[in-house]
This record gives structure tokens, C-alpha cells and sequence, in this order.
């Protein structure tokens, strides 16, 4: 059966239990959300109509954060919360872009979604519809990436590497607001994909209340709050995370990739895009497409 849908997921700010992959194919981080999203699809249609690859990016950021620790472990004590935030907030600051962009993890970076997005590429049919899932600092890199693209800062040589069969983009745990206070004004990406073949809101962005870095994005800016008024873009608050150990206090920020009802969610995406005929998405009237969503 023919691909009919390429999903790209991005990580987001913290250490990865795992070294770099040989392959962008290669289950890491994702695996979780992957076997919970199968299962919600059914593994036959999932497997036969999808294409999954992970943007891994940690290892960039994270062997120069290992060696100070390990060094500042000589001098003092380092904690659970010194190394939470060393691998939080140190990814954060290293992706931030220089004015020098060649020689910097922000580069880096986004040469890493050069190579999964070429993957992609070549594995399915020429103009299967993407979907983007992205979580916490990965989210605010995926916005930087299409706005490099779409705007010819970035080139790459397809229309699907240039988002043209973009059909969604699933966020969760985002923190895109906080990189943006410095900025006089905030504009979101414009939807680069074809609107015939998105069912919106194109670009679903989901937070728990518990969690300090995800927060919605309808506040951001008036360019948001448009996206979010012309039905483009919404935000859902969930509860997320094991309940006894995760889901009340901070630490629930890592528990969208394993909880259950977060992927059920995820899958309701995953199947419109599958099942939405391109006849039927043109003839949708805008007001009404968001009216049942979950």
C-alpha cells in the first residue's frame, strides 16, 4: 500500500538516553509515542501508511554540557536540579542563533533537519502530506526552520523539503514564547503547504497547566491570536504524565511522549489527515472546520 502520510518528530531540550542514530528510522525518544500512536491507528493501516524519522539533535549540545558537569563535580555539588536545568536551559541558549550561523548548533541543528527531511523524502511518493510533531524546544526550532525555508533564508530542492505538502503541525510542551520577548513583534509561520490538503486547525498546540515550559500560543502575539481566530491555529490544555509521579508538579513536561491520552488526541490528527479527501477539504467551509475538534 502506498505511504500516505510522512510524520517528522522533533525533541526537545534535555539529555537523550541515546547517542546519535545511524538512521533517521531508528526509534529513539519517539519509540513510546510511536507504539502508542500505532495502536490507536491499528498497526497494519500505520505501518502501511506511514512514514515515521526523528530529528535527533541532543548529541550537538550535550558532550561539552557532560564534560562540565563532569568537571564542576570535582569543585562542588551538582544535584538534580542543577542538571535538569544545565540541559535544559544550556540547549536553549546554545541553539540560539549567532550572527556567525555556519559554525553554530543553530546550524547544526537545523543540517539535522536537512538529513531527516531528505529521508522522508525519499521514502514516500512524491507529494505525500507531512505532519510535524514537536515537543518543547524542538517546537520553537521547527517554527525557525519553515520560517527559514519559506522566507529563502534556507533552500533545499524539493517541494516536499519546502513544506509544500505540509498538511500539519502538532506541538506540545511548547515554549516558542519564551524566545521571543526581545522581538518588537512576533509573527507566526503562514501555513506554506497546500490548504486544500490540511485539516485545520492545521497546527494543534497542547500544554498541561503543570508544566513550565509548555504554554499556549494564542496569547503570544496579535498574529496568534489571528491564526488562532481564522481557525489555523488552537490551543488544548491536557493532563499529562504518570498520575502519582508526573502528572501534578513540573516533571509532567516529559510526559506527553508516554501518556495515553495525549496520543489518543494525537491520533485523531494523524487519522484526518490519512482519511480527508482533497475534494471534500476545498468544499469545507472555513468557519465550520474546527467546530468539533477534540
Amino acid at each position: 500500500m502506498t505511504r500516505k502520510l510522512a510524520i517528522a518528530v522533533v525533541h526537545g531540550m534535555g539529555r537523550q538516553r541515546k547517542q546519535h542514530p545511524d538512521e533517521t528510522g531508528q526509534l529513539t525518544y519517539s519509540a513510546r509515542l510511536h507504539e502508542r500512536l500505532r495502536a490507536a491507528v491499528g498497526t497494519h493501516r500505520f505501518d502501511a501508511e506511514i512514514a515515521w524519522r526523528e530529528v535527533f539533535w541532543a548529541d550537538i549540545v550535550q558532550k561539552r554540557q557532560d564534560e562540565f558537569e563532569q568537571a564542576m563535580r570535582k569543585v562542588s555539588s551538582f544535584g538534580m536540579l542543577r542538571s535538569y536545568a544545565m540541559h535544559r536551559l544550556a540547549d536553549a541558549a546554545n541553539y540560539f542563533p549567532p550572527r556567525e550561523k555556519r559554525r553554530s548548533a543553530y546550524e547544526a541543528v537545523h543540517q539535522r533537519i536537512d538529513l531527516t527531511l531528505a529521508d522522508l523524502d525519499r521514502d514516500v511518493p512524491e507529494g505525500t502530506p507531512l505532519l510535524i510533531l514537536a515537543h518543547s524546544l524542538g517546537c520553537h526550532m521547527m517554527s525557525n526552520y519553515i520560517w527559514d525555508v519559506t522566507h529563502g533564508y534556507r533552500e533545499r530542492p524539493t517541494p516536499f523539503q519546502r513544506f509544500e505538502t505540509l498538511s500539519g503541525m502538532l506541538t506540545f510542551g511548547c515554549n516558542i514564547p519564551i524566545f521571543t520577548f526581545s522581538l518588537e513583534e512576533v509573527q507566526p509561520i503562514a501555513f506554506p503547504g497546500n490548504p486544500a490538503r490540511r485539516s485545520d486547525p492545521w497546527w494543534r498546540n497542547y500544554y498541561d497547566r503543570h508544566d513550565p515550559l509548555g504554554f499556549p500560543l494564542a496569547p503570544l502575539s496579535g498574529g496568534y491570536e489571528e491564526l488562532c481566530s481564522r481557525g489555523e491555529l488552537a490551543d488544548y490544555q491536557v493532563n499529562v504524565g504518570w498520575r502519582l509521579l508526573q502528572s501534578w508538579n513540573p516533571w509532567c513536561h516529559n510526559g506527553y511522549w508516554h501518556d495515553r491520552g495525549f496520543a489518543q488526541k494525537a491520533a485523531w490528527f494523524v487519522e484526518e489527515l490519512l482519511d480527508l479527501p482533497i475534494a471534500e477539504a476545498m468544499e469545507r467551509p472555513q468557519s465550520d472546520v474546527s467546530a468539533n475538534m477534540p
